[in-house]
């Protein structure tokens, strides 16, 4: 099984009125946002969670 730094997964942006929470959630979780994306013609954004100890900005 591969060690991976970071996972990455897309949520909706902030503000987005069809979130139900899930932004929220991957927050409390740990994830930080990252860039700004556009996934079959909607409005996203790429949420990281970094492995602990490693350097981030």
């Amino acid at each position: 099984m591969a060690n991976y730094e970071k996972v990455h997964i897309t949520s909706f942006r902030k503000g987005d009125k069809a979130d139900l929470g899930y932004r929220n959630a991957l927050i409390q979780l740990g994830f930080r946002e990252a860039e700004l994306l556009t996934e079959f013609g909607y409005p996203t954004q790429e949420m990281v969670l970094y492995q602990q100890g490693e350097i981030h900005d």
